[in-house]
């Protein structure tokens, strides 16, 4: 098979890449359709829409034969949905028949994993052909595979900035996801639909009596027309099953009968061709039917015949549905119709030889070192042993390319496969001679909660290698322990593992990227953000060092958690897209998970649209299939959106679909809490205070955290972060019962280690229990402490739910403040602060008019200036002072050395440029620096 490798990496299919050449051959010809394509080519892009079967390749590969200029053609297909292999083919057509273009586009070879790298070689593309200055056409035929967000964002950026003489081709089934309403409006779209391509009467005639010499009347042909609508595959067919008939009646009778239901007309009518046609090429449709694409050698293996060329050139000859693919006409396909009508004869034909002809389809793509589509076959042909063999051999390759889905796919269907034959699942003694089956077994078990089949492939990989695994194979099994400790919530057995990973071979850092994903994620778990990071960082850069795929997406997701923790929504939003960008089947867990996450952080910001439009499109790649990926993410989305939009049963009912899934997970103890505090909060709104209290008692009693709230360590450190939550859906039930002193006590001790962590997100969730809690035990200071600390944080990350959710009891407090900075401006509040709170009060319903902002900002500019000085230590140093604790005090709140906060004294003097304790608090409400 010949093929093009355009960035000496991946291999394209020529095939793709060139004018089907039979659909050029047009038996009708339509001149008026052609000068209409002719002149919408004004526009950046000419549309055709339409249905399967009205002509739309034919039409456009007829016209293209009498165009002078250049025509990058493109067949898509739904593999093209990842985003650089989409961007790969199209520059490829391009960069074939434009010249110069080859090595600007190579240099770029590795630069198109995310939306923003793509539209930077798009932007060098577009600066190219306009300084060339030439005509150029490019086709996207059957983009209706399209359905990648990523792609369909390109393809929008790249059409929006083409110069004047470069136009875009779409030819679809359905809509594509651009803005066509915007550019119909603005007469920069051109296009032909349905209706535009339906054969009239007198091309039906042309079709029928001049190109198929059928002996029809005029009354004949108007009949078929109406009765096909003008469609043109139905035309055909029934041209084809007319063809030899001569009996008037008989064809009277036919076009009669031809008004049944499309299913039993178009199984008639191809029963009928079919029937027309020798035994010997009846037995080679059927035979090769079995395939997608084919060329003679393909065809000869399947067959087991040698008359490939000949069957292949004598059914293009006679205008069987048969496609050529490609300039050199080796390549061929069928029409998708015609090949499942054959596919379907030939099961109940010859239902014994389905499996062979698929072993014989797969040795020979294995020959090519077409894997992909070896194993495809393989599969098809229930031929377990080799599947696994050829997976054994490919699943590192494909897995460090990012196509892990790939690989679960096809050892689902291997399973099943298995259950099929017998009783018990995976058998060991199968599994066992190929190490690196049960490895992703394994690992694909884990990310659907299947236990059984996890502990099966477990024991089939300890059993590798005659009962004693080499040094890589404990690698894989350190590593499959680290991340379904991980995948449970349990920080403390993923860093044991994963140490142990490193500890069998310290000095190879080969695999050890997404060990330190691990590491990164278990320090999460236990929210050490700074730990974390480097983890997460060395992780991402051995990932880079392997090119591993995979570590490089984990890494940005894992990322993407850190800076959510840290209330960093826009960098963390950045993290989550980066993930979600990547589109097909590259890392498709990694892609559903960010953008389950993507969907939260638009929530956060009040965005309900685009969240719904993120949970949308990330339930559409959880695959359908019972072993799915377990992600309560999701159902906790939903159910925020649910609640939101007042069907408050329905969020109940998501909880505890989402509660299952996380039981599912092994009972992973962040995700239960999680869960576990929406629930509560939703009871409290509804004032179901009693029910919060007995359910969050049966759940996680009091008794169990207190040994956490005086600081001892017994509990182990994976359940920090949910030990947090549950003080906080305690502190929170505390509050509804009126006692705030309580809910004072379960989270003040937080605030230590979550600032030490800058955990701004849990510091804000606390802050906002405290602010709520010293307003009901009236202490207006510590109130007002809280309240403007949190209002900081918030500001900083445009919080927007966590706020309004908390309704009037939260949102008078900000009011109250609001006024009082109104009425007399204090520099406590900084003037973004002030901003920030405006909109919030606008959206909760409360009509707050701003002051003079630009007052407000010179004097937040000066505050500014003298703040950019301070470090956030010396900060706190400083307000601590201001409540007139000693340097004792401040020492033992901030959990240092006495003479540390002195040092830190030192230098705040320094900076502000006074002499003493006093001078600097004065200096520090001068300048409204004070408790920012």
């Amino acid at each position: 098979m010949e093929m093009v490798d355009v960035w000496n990496e991946q291999f394209l299919l020529v095939t793709k890449l060139t004018v089907p050449q039979s659909y050029a051959r047009p038996i009708v010809a339509r001149s008026y359709l052609y000068t209409r394509l002719e002149c919408g080519i004004s526009c950046p892009l000419t549309l055709i829409s339409a249905p399967a079967g009205f002509g739309k390749t034919t039409l456009l590969s007829s016209w293209l034969l009498a165009y002078a200029h250049p025509v990058a053609w493109v067949s898509l297909d739904t593999n093209d949905n990842a985003l650089a292999r989409f961007w790969e083919y199209c520059l490829t057509a391009i960069v074939r028949v434009v010249d110069g273009l080859d090595e600007l586009l190579a240099a770029y070879k590795h630069s198109m994993t995310s939306i923003q790298q793509v539209e930077h070689v798009l932007t060098l593309l577009i600066n190219a052909l306009t300084a060339q200055q030439q005509e150029l056409l490019l086709v996207l035929d059957d983009y209706q595979a399209i359905t990648s967000p990523s792609v369909q964002r390109t393809l929008d950026f790249f059409i929006t900035h083409l110069p004047s003489h470069v136009h875009v081709v779409i030819s679809s089934r359905v809509d594509p996801v651009l803005p066509l309403a915007r550019w119909r409006a603005e007469g920069r779209l051109f296009e032909l639909r349905g209706e535009d391509l339906r054969f009239s009467l007198d091309e039906t005639v042309q079709l029928l009596h001049d190109g198929m010499h059928l002996p029809l009347t005029l009354e004949d042909i108007a009949a078929l027309k109406q009765n096909t609508e003008g469609w043109i595959a139905g035309l055909q067919l029934a041209a084809l099953s007319l063809q030899g008939q001569s009996d008037k009646s008989e064809i009277a009778r036919f076009i009669a009968s031809f008004a049944g239901t499309n299913r039993l007309v178009l199984h008639y009518l191809t029963e009928e061709v079919l029937g027309q046609l020798s035994e010997r090429v009846q037995q080679f449709l059927l035979t090769t039917s079995i395939l997608e694409r084919m060329n003679a050698s393909l065809c000869d293996a399947v067959t087991a015949q040698g008359d490939g060329d000949y069957m292949l050139a004598w059914l293009d000859q006679q205008n069987l549905f048969l496609s050529i693919a490609d300039e050199q006409g080796t390549w061929y396909r069928y029409h998708h119709l015609f090949r499942d009508l054959l596919r379907y004869r030939l099961m109940q034909q010859q239902p014994a030889m389905v499996p062979v002809l698929h072993s014989r389809a797969s040795l020979w793509y294995e020959q090519q070192d077409m894997l992909i589509e070896a194993i495809e076959h393989a599969l098809l042909a229930a031929d377990q042993e080799r599947v696994a063999a050829l997976i054994e051999q490919s699943a590192w390759t494909f897995w460090q390319q990012g196509y892990a889905a790939l690989i679960d796919n096809w050892l689902l269907r291997l399973h099943e496969q298995l259950y099929e034959q017998s009783a018990s699942s995976f058998k060991p003694l199968a599994l066992e001679r190929y190490p690196v089956v049960a490895y992703f077994s394994a690992l694909h078990a884990v990310q659907t909660g299947d236990e059984e089949r996890y502990q099966v492939a477990l024991q089939a990989l300890c059993c590798a290698h005659g009962g004693a695994p080499d040094v890589q194979t404990r690698r894989e099994l350190q590593s499959l322990a680290a991340y379904k400790a991980i995948f449970q919530g349990d920080s403390e057995q993923a860093l044991m593992y994963a140490q142990r990973f490193i500890a069998l071979t310290p000095h190879d850092i080969r695999g050890q990227g997404v060990i330190h994903l691990y590491r990164g994620a278990a320090f999460l778990l236990c929210g050490d953000t700074h730990q974390a990071f480097q983890e997460l960082l060395l992780g991402r850069q051995l990932g880079l060092h392997d090119q591993q795929i995979p570590a490089l997406l984990t890494s940005a997701l894992y990322l993407g958690d850190l800076f959510a923790l840290q209330g960093r929504l826009s960098e963390a939003c950045n993290c989550y897209q980066e993930c979600s960008n990547e589109v097909g089947e590259r890392m498709l867990w990694s892609q559903i998970q960010a953008r389950f996450r993507l969907g939260s952080i638009y929530l956060e910001w009040n965005d309900l649209e685009r969240a719904e439009e993120q949970l949308c499109s990330a339930r559409k790649l959880i695959p359908e299939h019972p072993h799915t990926y377990i992600i309560p993410d999701g159902d906790i989305l939903a159910a925020q959106l649910a609640w939101l939009y007042g069907k408050h049963d329905q969020a109940h009912l998501l909880l505890d679909n989402a509660e299952s899934e996380a039981l599912r997970q092994g009972e992973h103890p962040l995700n239960i809490a999680r869960i576990a505090l929406l629930r509560v909060r939703y009871w409290l709104a509804e004032g179901s205070v009693e029910m919060a209290v007995r359910w969050s008692e049966r759940m996680y009693p009091l008794h169990s955290l207190s040994v956490l709230r005086e600081g001892d360590s017994e509990r182990s450190k994976d359940q920090s972060l949910a030990s947090e939550l549950w003080l906080l859906i305690h502190a929170r039930i505390a509050l509804a019962q009126q006692r705030p002193a309580e809910a004072v006590r379960y989270v003040q001790p937080l605030l230590i280690k979550v600032r030490a962590q800058e955990r701004r997100d849990s510091e804000l969730r606390i802050l906002i229990v405290l602010a709520q809690a010293y307003h009901a035990l009236n202490d207006p200071r510590r109130s007002k402490q809280a309240l403007e600390a949190l209002l900081t944080i918030a500001q900083r990350g445009n919080y927007r739910r966590t706020l309004l959710d908390e309704g009037q009891s939260l949102i008078s407090l900000i009011a109250e403040l609001y006024r009082r900075q109104q009425k007399h401006y204090t520099g406590d509040v900084q003037p973004h602060t002030l901003e920030y709170m405006h909109g919030l009060l606008q959206s909760s319903g409360y009509n707050a008019i701003p002051r003079d902002w630009g007052t407000w900002q010179k004097r937040g500019q000066r505050t500014g200036i003298v703040a950019s000085q301070l470090s956030e230590r010396e900060l706190e140093v400083l307000k601590l002072i201001a409540e007139g604790n000693s340097n004792q005090q401040i020492a033992q709140a901030l959990v240092v050395a006495e003479s540390t906060i002195k040092t830190h004294l030192n230098n705040i003097y320094g900076k502000l440029n006074v002499n003493s304790r006093l001078q600097a608090l004065t200096r520090a409400h001068a300048t409204g620096i004070l408790e920012l």
